[in-house]
């Protein structure tokens, strides 16, 4: 990308190799996120955030097969960040909005005790999370606004 400065170069990865590539992943987008302005008191919660939301990618959007990849890429998105991590929706569909809007995903009172909190955590520790699915793909943004 001749003429772009590393300033504004988005951070574009592929994540293969199961669940432990998924945490470097999410050191890596933070570092990239402090370099650029974010403040490093938020920047465990949103790496945990980035982590949760690649364990639900490789988990539910692959079915925990290593092989297939995940996309993450991390860019300069107005007076914010984006980071979206896309998988391949292996496992059927949903969209949310949060936080505030619709929910189309299983209520909580009939998820097992010791599921569904990832993406209210995420949620919790950006700015807008938005889970939008296609037929072949889902693409989780977290919008992070920075100063």
């Amino acid at each position: 990308m001749a003429g772009v400065t590393d300033a504004v170069r988005p951070l574009v990865r592929e994540v293969t190799g199961g669940a432990g590539a998924l945490r470097p992943v999410a050191h890596r987008a933070v570092a990239w996120l402090v370099a650029r302005g974010l403040d490093p008191a938020r920047a465990a919660g949103v790496e945990l955030a980035i982590h949760e939301v690649l364990a639900n990618a490789f988990e539910h959007g692959h079915l925990a097969d290593g092989s297939v990849p995940i996309g993450v890429q991390v860019a300069s998105a107005g007076s914010g960040v984006d980071v979206e991590v896309t998988d391949h929706a292996l496992a059927g569909r949903w969209a949310t909005q949060l936080p505030g809007g619709p929910i189309d995903a299983p209520p909580p009172a009939r998820l097992p005790a010791t599921r569904g909190r990832g993406v209210a955590l995420a949620a919790s520790a950006v700015d807008v999370l938005v889970v939008h699915a296609e037929d072949d793909r889902t693409v989780v943004t977290l919008r992070l606004e920075l100063p």
